[in-house]
């Protein structure tokens, strides 16, 4: 068969495989919130996409881009969004083959049949399910495709030696790094291999092979370093992802944070062989994945030794689990442990399996290809399952929290699945049951409260929030824009006259709150209003002197300044 039918072959393959979720529409996790970032993006410049300010985790504006990509040419449509992932991982599989064809010569324009293997391993994988089928999951096959594509002209690039190709690779991983954090370790993989690779050119001397591998290693530095520069110049200070990895209150153990890197590196070392059983959400791992994380680190450095090819896979699948490991130790994101951390090391480790392991590759090539086919079919049934799974998102996040049934987070995300689905009732009761276990956990209160108020029940969903009312517990933003809205729907409802005081100086509290957190001079503005309907011209009178006091209050609110001096005013002459 020719080689210019692998694109079909992968293309057909791909979409069979993953077609069922392009019907599953948006996943309770984050996909609603991505689109509402997304569209709150769509009316700025393309500079004000990557200057973010602010103290943010991620930095991710190419992969921002994208969703606006998504949003100009479909709108929102989410079987669209899906078949955007899904397009992505088969681009993903076709630059596997492309860097795994550098190792196997072109004979008679036939497909090369280890290439095309390693392509459809990795595209059958099922550590991918989760960021294939999960439109927020786009962000790691996003950066995978940029880190690909650099991958193939570093392996390039050290065959003939051209050293203008690695720039181009340099400016993709950088792309990548603006996809996901991850793309960002590839950086010190891509230098170390070029710095210790063994060039086999007879005819470069020793000094110009070192003089090749120091040169080589310039645009990598250089890559990485200016995304960091733009990273913190973007926040305007060092953000908060920087700020969690470099503190150093974390590492006071080094033993025990050495043990625990260890265990999960051989959880994820397993998980790229053995990924069963998958779960979208894992609170910890056992003990004994410790033996295994020593065994695979002995592997590793085996591996450094051969100086080959071999050795830069072996690092870049080392260096993009890493950026996981951080995860679990400092408790980054919702949960410790995520098979969608694996997709690149997926896609390295499609690579690696494939490269001649030996000089004379044709002795080994026959065992790699009973290999690779028996992982395919080892891993196919549980894609096909999973890509099932994900297409009926109630379904999936039940099977999650019976999981994980300790994860408040995973249980309150099967609640609002539940409600979502308009069974409020039992939504309701896994939600209480929920904060009857953990009841400090703030995005429990916020989803049943946001809940009560969806179904248009004010006093409920106050009801959720007493101790917030109380001061009993610290409320979040989110919390307290919550309470606001809850005070706003009873006070447009019909009350008893001796409630609506009560109901405006809860509402005053919460403004004074947010005025506390965000400065934003519209929160005095509603306090004096309030105040005055409450007939306390004492506290009316107090904002209003804050108010004309505030050198960054807006222009257009002077005329409710004054009709509210000139009512007030009013209201003190009345008998």
């Amino acid at each position: 068969m020719r080689e210019r039918f692998v694109v079909p072959i992968l293309l057909i393959l791909g979409l069979a495989l993953y077609f069922p979720v392009t019907q599953a529409g948006l996943f309770v996790i984050d996909d609603g919130n991505v689109l509402a970032q997304a569209r709150s993006l769509s009316d700025r410049s393309f500079q004000e996409l990557f200057i973010r300010g602010g103290g943010h985790t991620y930095y991710r504006p190419v992969l921002m881009l994208s969703y606006l990509i998504d949003i100009s040419f479909w709108g929102e449509n989410p079987g669209f969004m899906h078949l955007f992932n899904i397009l992505l991982h088969i681009v993903n599989a076709c630059l596997v083959y492309l860097n795994v064809s550098l190792f196997y010569p072109l004979k008679k324009d036939v497909i090369r049949t280890m290439p095309l293997v390693a392509a459809i391993l990795f595209l059958v994988h099922p550590v991918n399910t989760e960021s294939i089928n999960w439109i927020s999951g786009r962000t790691d096959p996003l950066a995978a495709c940029f880190t690909l594509s650099a991958t193939y002209l570093v392996l390039l690039s050290t065959q003939d030696l051209k050293r203008s190709r690695l720039w181009i690779a340099a400016l993709l991983l950088f792309l990548g790094s603006l996809c996901k954090e991850v793309a960002f370790f590839t950086f010190p993989a891509m230098a170390l291999f070029l710095l210790l690779y063994r060039v086999k050119r007879p005819f470069l001397t020793p000094g110009s092979g070192l003089s090749w591998r120091l040169t080589a290693i310039a645009p990598m530095l250089l890559g990485g370093t200016s995304y960091l520069i733009m990273r913190t110049a973007s926040f305007q200070h060092v953000d908060k992802g920087i700020a969690t990895v470099t503190n150093t209150k974390t590492y006071q153990q080094p033993f025990s944070v050495a043990q625990q890197l260890i265990t999960d590196f051989g959880f994820y070392c397993k998980k790229l062989i053995i990924p069963q059983p998958l779960s979208l959400a894992i609170d910890q791992v056992h003990a004994n994945y410790l033996w295994l994380g020593i065994v695979a680190i002995i592997l590793f450095l085996g591996l450094m030794i051969t100086r080959n090819h071999l050795m830069g896979m072996a690092l870049l699948i080392a260096l993009t689990i890493f950026p996981a490991l951080l995860n679990a130790l400092l408790h980054i994101a919702w949960t410790p442990y995520a098979e969608r951390y694996l997709y690149l090391p997926a896609a390295v480790l499609s690579i690696a399996l494939a490269l001649p392991w030996t000089a004379n590759k044709d002795k080994t090539q026959k065992y790699q290809k009973v290999l690779l086919i028996i992982l395919i079919c080892f891993f196919l049934p549980t894609t096909i399952s999973r890509n099932w799974l994900w297409a009926k998102p109630l379904e999936l996040t039940r099977l999650t929290h019976q999981q994980n049934p300790g994860n408040p987070t995973v249980w309150s995300q099967y609640a609002i699945m539940l409600a979502n689905q308009e069974f409020y009732d039992q939504s309701r009761s896994e939600f209480k049951q929920a904060l009857k276990q953990h009841p400090e956990h703030l995005f429990t209160y916020e989803s049943l409260a946001s809940m009560e108020m969806y179904i248009n029940e004010p006093e409920a969903a106050r009801a959720v929030l007493e101790r917030f009312f109380n001061k009993e517990l610290k409320a979040d933003s989110m919390i307290l824009q919550i309470m606001l809205e809850i005070n706003q729907q009873r006070l447009q409802a019909e009350q008893p006259a001796d409630k609506y005081p009560k109901i405006r100086n809860e509402l005053m509290d919460t403004h004074r709150l947010l005025y506390n957190a965000d400065r934003q001079t519209e929160h005095l503005l509603v306090i004096a209003e309030l105040a005055l309907n409450n007939n306390d011209y004492e506290t009316t009178r107090a904002y209003l002197k804050k108010l004309i006091q505030n050198k960054h209050r807006p222009t257009e609110s002077d005329n409710r300044v004054s009709a509210l001096n000139a009512e007030l005013r009013r209201k003190e002459r009345l008998p």
